[in-house]
């Protein structure tokens, strides 16, 4: 044997030497017995001591205390448009879904120190989405727990679109010039 084929084993055999351990290591980890499943219950108990977390009255304080205090809806458009709109507090409520809120976070808010307040209307994404922001280094976070609908129910003030998501009908009929 000469020095090339010398080598060209050595690589052949290190190739399978490295294919068989990925692939034990692969049907280890695809056949093992599966780890006990965590509920998306289970996620929010583990992280709700991490979040500082506020009823309506805590939040009309701070936002009281903070004018330019940014609210954070993290439901989904069509759950905003059909449950009657956003809450309307403070320097400006966001609509982020909460699938798309590590992508469009920096470019709403770019301060890490801005109060920012998150909130869905069950409070199982709004806690989910203050602990992302405060591992992205948001210094100021906070879960509003009572969410939308109690904010709604209260009677404090809310902004509502006239646009409905999903259709072609996108707004109210608008006077475009008298009688028309």
């Amino acid at each position: 044997m000469n020095h090339h084929s010398n080598l060209r084993t050595k690589k052949i055999t290190t190739s399978r030497v490295i294919a068989t351990i990925a692939a034990l290591l692969l049907s280890k980890t695809i056949y093992s017995e599966p780890a006990t499943l965590n509920t998306g219950e289970d996620f929010i108990k583990r992280i709700e001591a991490q979040v500082t977390h506020l009823n309506t009255e805590q939040l009309l304080a701070l936002a009281e205390s903070h004018p330019n205090l940014e609210l954070i809806d993290v439901r989904t458009q069509r759950e905003i448009a059909l449950t009657g709109g956003m809450i309307r507090l403070g320097r400006r409520t966001h609509a982020i879904n909460r699938g798309w809120l590590e992508f469009q976070i920096g470019d709403r808010i770019p301060d890490l120190d801005t109060q920012v307040v998150l909130y869905c209307g069950t409070n199982r994404r709004s806690p989910l989405a203050a602990a992302t922001l405060q591992t992205m280094g948001y210094t100021n976070v906070y879960n509003y727990t009572d969410g939308f609908p109690a904010w709604q129910q209260q009677g404090h003030a809310v902004q509502s679109s006239d646009e409905y998501v999903g259709s072609m009908l996108y707004r109210k009929p608008v006077e475009v010039q008298p009688g028309v």
